[in-house]
């Protein structure tokens, strides 16, 4: 083993829930100080509070680096859209939709339940201050909704994580 290379950066994965996201607030899956790259997430989201459908997919990403009141690079045409899907994954076959850096790995319109994934691997986002990942839940954040997910980057120097909840809690409602 030799030296590592320099910037390399360590690789962190942070969890992040929301059972029941208040209503005109994005739910946010990253939000950190430092110096690295964003490269990945997945998210489950389903409805809460009898929402039904999976309209929560109308909401968009946004994504602040280094203290932007604007996401100036990064602000969506719609949830599907980031996890490369489109018009709600309605395609006749949908385990097309597992592709190398975004995909579906569930939909379930009876339950309102999708889980999907995006990898940044050939379009990483760098930041120097700190980035902010934010999920829209409906256009505005008006769909009621219980989100769960993961976020991949990486950090110049490494970072303790929060401890997970107790299993109980991440499981599916």
């Amino acid at each position: 083993t030799g030296p590592q290379p320099a910037h390399a950066g360590y690789f962190h994965a942070r969890y992040v829930q929301d059972p029941d996201i208040p209503l005109r607030k994005d739910y946010r899956i990253l939000e950190l100080a430092g110096r690295g790259k964003f490269v990945g997430t997945n998210v489950s989201m389903q409805n809460a509070r009898g929402a039904t459908g999976i309209f929560f997919l109308e909401g968009d990403e946004k994504i602040y680096v280094d203290g932007e009141k604007y996401p100036s690079r990064w602000l969506g045409t719609g949830t599907e859209d980031y996890f490369n899907g489109a018009y709600f994954w309605n395609a006749p076959d949908k385990a097309a939709m597992a592709r190398p850096y975004g995909g579906l790995t569930f939909l379930d319109w009876g339950i309102g339940r999708v889980c999907a994934y995006r990898w940044h691997v050939t379009d990483w986002i760098g930041f120097t201050r700190g980035i902010i990942v934010d999920l829209e839940h409906g256009g505005v954040s008006d769909v009621p909704c219980n989100y769960q997910s993961v976020a991949y980057y990486y950090l110049e120097e490494p970072a303790a994580q929060e401890p997970l909840p107790p299993c109980a809690e991440r499981l599916p409602k």
